[in-house]
């Protein structure tokens, strides 16, 4: 059974290296292995915590904080999430 902590087939944690905001409200994501993937936030934004990214100012002001995908103190999406349910980059 995988480590849903760590990359496939290692034991090595998921780390972010760098987020950078993209079209209709995806995020493209780089990790330290040098897997880029594409994670779709639109799904959250029926959870109240997340529906404030639905504004394009604020969406687009994301950031890496501790590996996650953070807006400010209160919005974040943790580097497990962010790999396991986004696409890999073609």
């Amino acid at each position: 059974m995988e480590n849903p902590f760590c990359y496939e087939n290692t034991n090595e944690l998921i780390r972010t290296v760098k987020i950078e905001p993209a079209n209709d409200y995806c995020l493209r994501v780089f990790f330290s292995k040098g897997k880029v993937k594409i994670y779709d936030v639109k799904p959250l934004f029926d959870d109240e915590v997340y529906a404030p990214l639905k504004d394009k100012s604020l969406f687009d002001s994301v950031y890496v904080a501790c590996s996650s995908a953070a807006w400010n103190d209160d919005i974040d999406i943790c580097p497990e999430c962010l790999y396991w349910e986004s696409i890999s980059e073609m």
